[in-house]
């Protein structure tokens, strides 16, 4: 653990200082941070719960990415023991988190990060790879898993110790994302194996969401007002979007080349990562009516 200076420590302050038809609005007053880990690359920002805790992801000079808990002012590092790499996802309220690890095989892995700092390893029996992505308060996690005995990839609930499996009506891969407190979920899916779409699924009752014109959409957050967040790809570059009542918001930090919205709480504040002119890589905080 370490302190951390500057820009970083003021994420967490101003994420307790926040207040809290499908058309393309004009972005309303957000306040952006960004977020870099000192003396490393290609920082993303994951998740972040009520309490503007995050983690995220950076990469190394040997290009392997590694997580980060950015709590209260303090920095962890967090690698799953013995993995190669470890891609953090979501925490939730009482600060237990979920994500993805790469063993030496080659294969990813799910996890459950507990309060005290005890990993768990998740795997849908029998998966060519698991993906943890997303935990309520509830404890309730949301991901997805390769099926051994196809190219599929289908959705999964996992919730007292018990998966349930969903899938997109039609779809070859859905992926789940996120999960609120009610048990909606957010996630993509492909009908081709090529074309992202995103979804809703509200207790198994699937809606469909595109950005209008988009190529591309995925819906990667959401919290418990239903607000959700992600990012559209057009003839150009992605662009990070909310999407609240029907009306999509282009949340492009300023300056970027492209942008994904990865989580959003319930005070609207919403996490991702943007590349610059530069072509690297940064996390973001963006923080509304300011």
């Amino acid at each position: 653990m370490k302190k951390i200076l500057g820009s970083l420590a003021l994420v967490i302050l101003l994420c307790f200082s926040a207040v809290g038809q499908n058309s393309l609005l004009t972005p309303p007053s957000y306040r952006y941070i960004t977020v870099d880990i000192p003396n490393f690359t290609a920082a993303q920002v994951r998740g972040i719960n009520s309490f503007g805790e995050v983690v995220g992801v950076y990469r190394t000079s040997d290009t392997l990415q590694h997580g980060f808990l950015l709590s209260y002012g303090v920095l962890t590092f967090l690698d799953f023991p013995g993995a190669v790499q470890t891609l953090p996802r979501c925490i939730n309220d009482q600060g237990q988190i979920v994500g993805m690890f790469l063993d030496s095989s080659g294969v990813y892995h799910g996890f459950l990060r507990a309060v005290s700092g005890q990993y768990s390893q998740i795997d849908y029996p029998g998966a060519t790879y698991t993906g943890t992505r997303g935990i309520n308060n509830r404890g309730q996690i949301v991901g997805d898993y390769g099926d051994p005995n196809n190219v599929n990839i289908h959705g999964f609930v996992l919730s007292n110790s018990k998966f349930r499996v969903f899938d997109f009506p039609g779809a070859a891969t859905t992926q789940g994302y996120g999960i609120n407190d009610s048990g909606v979920i957010v996630g993509s899916y492909t009908t081709d194996s090529v074309t992202l779409h995103g979804y809703i699924d509200h207790g198994n009752q699937f809606t469909s969401f595109d950005v209008a014109g988009a190529l591309a959409t995925e819906l990667l957050g959401l919290n418990d007002l239903n607000q959700s967040v992600g990012y559209f790809a057009d003839n150009e570059t992605n662009h990070a979007f909310l999407l609240q009542q029907g009306r999509v918001t282009i949340i492009d930090p300023p300056g970027a080349s492209s942008a994904l919205g990865r989580a959003i709480n319930r005070l609207g504040v919403i996490t991702g990562s943007y590349g610059d002119a530069d072509g690297n890589v940064h996390g973001f905080v963006a923080i509304p009516g300011h």
